[in-house]
């Protein structure tokens, strides 16, 4: 049926710096990349959602994969919840518990051996530090301190943070898997502290989200970690060294707004490096 779709004549539900959403036949929605060559990318997504669902993750359904005018998608549940960060913005006395909630989730998720189609995430990190936005001297330090950290084969989402859960009235629903990876369970903790610290607002953003950030990104990170260690033990030392490897990965995103404060973290975990700050690597496994 996707062939048959023409974009200008579905209607627009949302819409992310990966793909839009639209409404499809039969109540439920179309996850279309914008870009496609994104193939690969849905393909990982459904892959990755399919995994979580059958484990019990909230997660949207996949019903099939199609293509529209050339832009690959999926078409899974309608989910017409609010976003959690949207949720916080109007009810900003909720940081506490929307924080324990993402926390406890992403636990959840790690407890979980990732599909063996996904790709593994120190190795998508790899190919991001050699992107020519990375500078070469924290690319180098970088991908030589990715060597000493551990692996995993956790399932890891890549991108999880308040606005990709959905708050649907049966309970919580995670979206946007198109980073989703198999890897040590510390980077995508380090990849969510990223996000919830520095990430980019939406553009719709009100005044008044943008103007309780500071403070508010600080609170829902600590109630997160709460959540977190309610279900699963996390060794913060260690995602702090995820943290400055995970923030010369972004770098290649091409997230302008954030590039100072993530080339600020880079450098930072290179300039421990050169003092000697990790002595005492962990192996790998």
């Amino acid at each position: 049926m996707g062939g048959e779709q023409r974009v200008e004549d579905l209607i627009r539900l949302g819409a992310g710096r990966e793909a839009e959403v639209f409404a499809w036949v039969d109540g439920r929605a179309l996850r279309l990349a914008r870009d496609p060559s994104r193939a690969a990318r849905m393909r990982r997504e459904a892959i990755a959602m399919e995994g979580a669902g059958r484990a019990g993750l909230p997660v949207p359904r996949v019903y099939e994969e199609v293509v529209v005018e050339g832009r690959p998608g999926l078409v899974v549940d309608r989910i017409e919840g609010p976003d959690l960060l949207a949720v916080v913005a109007r009810r900003p006395w909720r940081f506490e518990s929307v924080g324990r909630l993402c926390g406890s989730l992403h636990a959840r998720m790690h407890a979980l051996e990732g599909p063996a189609d996904l790709p593994l995430l120190a190795d998508e990190l790899r190919a991001r530090l050699q992107n020519d936005l990375v500078p070469a001297d924290i690319g180098e330090t970088a991908m030589a301190e990715l060597d000493r950290l551990p692996d995993g084969d956790r399932l890891c989402h890549g991108d999880f943070h308040p606005a990709n859960v959905l708050e649907e009235r049966d309970g919580p629903v995670v979206i946007d898997w198109t980073l989703a990876a198999r890897g040590h369970p510390a980077a995508d903790v380090a990849r969510t502290r990223l996000l919830v610290l520095g990430g980019e607002l939406p553009d719709d953003a009100s005044s008044f989200l943008r103007g309780m950030a500071p403070v508010g990104r600080r609170l829902l990170l600590a109630a997160y970690v709460r959540g977190y260690r309610s279900l699963r033990a996390v060794d913060l030392a260690l995602v702090r060294r995820w943290e400055w490897v995970c923030a010369a990965a972004r770098l290649a995103e091409g997230v302008e707004a954030e590039r100072s404060a993530l080339l600020a973290t880079a450098r930072s975990g290179v300039q421990n490096q050169l003092r000697g700050w990790d002595s005492n690597p962990q192996p790998r496994r």
